[in-house]
């Protein structure tokens, strides 16, 4: 016998928690189903049977659930950005647009949520709106990441001297991030390149 503890969606979803926790995946996945058939409401179960079924790979499903968990519960920040994961995830890349604006909103004081909300508009093109939501997140946070975002948001808009003066800031704030940015955006490798070949002339 369940020892009902609140709720019996409350007691199911606690099962399921066990089961998840032991990657029971059918298990858990049928403990959350009961628990939202005793309260179809019951976000928190919303929110874990979408955890289950992208973990049983079965991404709308998991889309599905994230999206109503967030619809009943939109000031939750971690359900916000599951389902930006989820959107970007499925490459579903302007629809994540919406939960990412609310991210920052929500949480402004941490640096990647600045980071990926302007990889995902220059992703989309939209390289203006970076450069703006770029020039906020500099207020907050002085990191080169973010100048060499901008670096490349400037190189799309053809503005290429403004496009090599971030490029500069961010190199001389941190050299050992070249690599990777160099493998993210063309423009910059070849910049960089230049810049070599300069120093040895």
């Amino acid at each position: 016998l369940l020892e009902l503890e609140y709720t019996k969606a409350f007691t199911y979803y606690k099962i399921g928690l066990c089961y998840k926790a032991l990657k029971q995946w059918a298990s858990a996945l049928s403990a959350f189903q009961q628990s939202l058939r005793e309260d179809p409401q019951f976000y928190m179960s919303m929110m874990e049977q979408s955890d289950v079924y992208y973990e049983m790979h079965k991404y709308e499903e998991a889309l599905y659930f994230a999206k109503e968990a967030v619809s009943l519960n939109e000031a939750n920040l971690d359900y916000q950005k599951k389902l930006a994961f989820l959107y970007i995830d499925g490459g579903k890349f302007e629809e994540s647009i919406s939960c990412l604006k609310k991210i920052v909103e929500m949480e402004p004081d941490r640096f990647y949520n600045w980071y990926a909300y302007s990889e995902v508009l220059m992703l989309i093109g939209e390289y203006e709106e970076a450069v703006s939501l770029l020039e906020k997140a500099l207020k907050q946070h002085h990191r080169a990441e973010l100048f060499y975002q901008m670096s490349n948001c400037y190189f799309h808009l053809k503005e290429e001297q403004k496009a090599k003066g971030f490029l500069e800031i961010a190199l001389d704030l941190d050299p050992s991030l070249s690599e990777d940015m160099q493998q993210k955006y063309p423009y910059i490798r070849e910049e960089v390149k230049n810049k070599i070949k300069n120093k040895r002339q």
